[in-house]
């Protein structure tokens, strides 16, 4: 099992627990920390290869909430998620969005 297939097989975990319980549950805010974390982990995950791509393609396609956060949402260092998720694709890391514009410091 490759280390991107791990990650989505815990994102759905977490997804599966999440969606399980109600908003007034003492463990919501918690499971909800954990669901973004694990979305981050899959859209930041540097792939290796043409198959890392094509299955994280896939994941997005087929996961509303996760190609959501592509759309609209920022990582924690501020980049925005679609950055995120393109620099992965070229097997890049992350970059902490600073005063330079989020250019590498």
């Amino acid at each position: 099992m490759s280390t991107l297939t791990k990650l989505i097989d815990d994102y759905r975990a977490i997804q599966a627990a999440y969606r399980a319980i109600n908003e007034e549950d003492p463990r919501n805010a918690e499971l909800w920390q954990a669901y973004e974390a694990a979305d981050y982990a899959i859209q930041k995950h540097p792939c290796i290869s043409l198959e890392e791509v094509r299955e994280k393609v896939a994941f997005l396609l087929d996961d509303d909430m996760a190609f959501d956060s592509v759309e609209s949402c920022y990582g924690p260092g501020g980049e925005p998620m679609l950055a995120v998720l393109l620099r992965s694709l070229l097997g890049q890391e992350p970059v902490e969005k600073s005063n330079n514009g989020g250019k590498a410091a």
